[in-house]
């Protein structure tokens, strides 16, 4: 089994993706921003994703470039989805999430070497790069045990528009059984709202990861989502922890 390489990385309550392009009439920036809550000193996520699919990579450079310095300040971690080279090149970026397409071959060694090769280039800039990993089924969470990754991404929980071709849904007791299985820990994704993530932490998820639950018409509405969203889910983790 192998260890994450990032042992201060916390993963815990709301894990917040942007998702671009932004809800019509929202800048993106401003739309990525107010994910981040009322930190410092507030309750916010405990991660921001940038996720642009459509986006060039020059321009998901430029966008990081922007939401870095807020993130600092915030004091949350910055991570940019399947973009490696932007990961390891733009100051501020904490991490980088990566698919199961993205590791290439689907041999195990195979997969070890991408996942340590990211980790090499990081080390090679003086950074300590956060890696997640998505995983769809109890068997890639038991192959995610031997990579040095830092989390893993598990779901769909429920169905969800938020992703074209998205896997089939696994449910809540497929989710338990990861969280049990799993060496790191489990970001559960897909189809969650407040009360099926209250569901999702009980079944073991540490984090949860939240897309269209998190979208509405304004900044401030967005901003608002995202406190009463983090305030719920580390109150949840606490009761828990506490029981």
């Amino acid at each position: 089994m192998c260890e994450a390489t990032s042992p201060s990385v916390r993963i815990a309550g709301l894990y917040a993706i942007a998702d671009l392009p932004a809800p019509e009439g929202v800048d993106a920036v401003a739309y990525a921003s107010a994910l981040l809550g009322d930190l410092p000193g507030g309750p916010g996520p405990c991660a921001l994703q940038l996720r642009a699919k459509s986006a060039s990579h020059e321009e998901r450079c430029q966008l990081l470039r922007e939401l870095a310095p807020r993130c600092r300040e915030a004091g949350v971690h910055l991570i940019v989805n399947d973009d490696v080279d932007a990961a390891l090149t733009i100051p501020g970026v904490h991490g980088v999430h990566v698919g199961q397409e993205d590791l290439g071959e689907n041999t195990a060694h195979a997969r070890l070497r991408r996942v340590e090769g990211i980790r090499r280039a990081a080390e090679e800039t003086g950074r300590a790069l956060i890696i997640g990993l998505s995983t769809h089924s109890l068997e890639q969470v038991s192959e995610a045990a031997n990579l040095p990754v830092d989390y893993i991404g598990f779901g769909p929980i429920f169905p969800t528009r938020s992703k074209v071709g998205a896997d089939p849904s696994v449910g809540l007791a497929t989710l338990r059984r990861a969280s049990e299985l799993s060496a790191h820990p489990v970001v559960a994704i897909g189809g969650l709202d407040e009360r099926s993530a209250a569901a999702a932490l009980q079944a073991g998820a540490a984090a949860i990861a939240l897309i269209s639950a998190l979208r509405r018409s304004s900044v401030a509405a967005i901003k608002a989502r995202a406190l009463a969203l983090s305030d719920l889910f580390l109150a949840t983790s606490a009761q828990l922890e506490s029981s």
